[in-house]
């Protein structure tokens, strides 16, 4: 599908286009960004003119199909597989965000937003270049979950295609929730903290994120820790036991042990073999 300048692997493709073929039958994630022509494409029974500047999310499930384009239409498309995306699926945990990417895929972007989107795409295509580095898979996600999360931040401050937060007081609290966990997870690993930080009972956060995530607060604040680790130990310059005191760990050996419980892999086999088995 892309050509020319196109760089294709496994798990990742990246390149220019003049077709609007999309791949129904690959998992993961497709973007597409409109340069040059237009193009109507239909979704949810709506045909929406596509114009230069526009971009395009595209899931498997998602409603996309392309009815026409122009003769001199061109566009950069990149996909990525659901395991490059698992950082940014795992990080925005906000339904509402999800739900509104598969209703409505296609963005009109402002100069500001095309200006970023190009720097962005840039550096993704530098970091796909990179074939003989260990973390290129650990780094494209890492870019595609600042590009998610930019965008969630740009739909939150503005009325893109008529998106509204959800303003129930179950979603803020799972909102703040993430939020502060961002931002303590270096220093409090207990549930009771972030409970008291919300002003409800670990009961109650407990109960509201088993009903929307299926998981328990703890089980998230270990796995945004798992991640954590990994993302440290992608960076060489930092000693197990430096990543150890960053992330609020007693001592070095108690986070290998953790690393180890959650992912069966000791910190050092990680960074050595970041894609590999155990």
């Amino acid at each position: 599908m892309p050509h020319a300048t196109s760089l294709e692997e496994n798990s990742f493709m990246i390149g220019r286009t003049d077709s609007l073929e999309r791949r129904c039958d690959i998992p993961g994630c497709q973007i597409f960004v409109f340069e040059q022509g237009c193009c109507i494409v239909s979704s949810k029974g709506l045909r929406i003119a596509v114009k230069p500047g526009d971009m395009a999310i595209i899931f498997p499930e998602t409603s996309f199909v392309p009815v026409r384009v122009s003769r001199n239409f061109s566009c950069t498309y990149l996909w990525v597989d659901d395991r490059i995306m698992e950082k940014a699926y795992n990080r925005l945990t906000n339904l509402a965000f999800w739900d509104f990417l598969y209703q409505y895929p296609i963005f009109s972007l402002s100069e500001r937003q095309r200006q970023m989107l190009s720097l962005w795409l840039e550096l993704t295509r530098m970091f796909a270049s990179e074939k003989s580095d260990l973390y290129r898979d650990s780094i494209l996600g890492n870019q595609m979950m600042t590009l998610f999360m930019s965008i969630d931040s740009e739909l939150m401050n503005t009325d893109i295609g008529g998106f509204k937060p959800d303003k129930t007081r179950t979603f803020s609290i799972l909102g703040r929730f993430m939020s502060i966990l961002t931002s303590d997870v270096s220093h409090h690993h207990d549930v009771g903290h972030y409970a008291d930080r919300l002003c409800i009972t670990p009961d109650y956060l407990n109960k509201i994120t088993h009903r929307y995530y299926k998981s328990s607060p703890k089980e998230m604040i270990d796995s945004y820790l798992v991640d954590e680790i990994k993302s440290y130990l992608s960076l060489k310059n930092y000693t197990i036991k430096e990543i150890a005191t960053r992330l609020g760990f007693t001592d070095a050996s108690y986070m290998c042990r953790f690393f180890r419980r959650h992912t069966g892999r000791s910190p050092l086999d990680y960074r050595m073999h970041p894609d590999g088995g155990k």
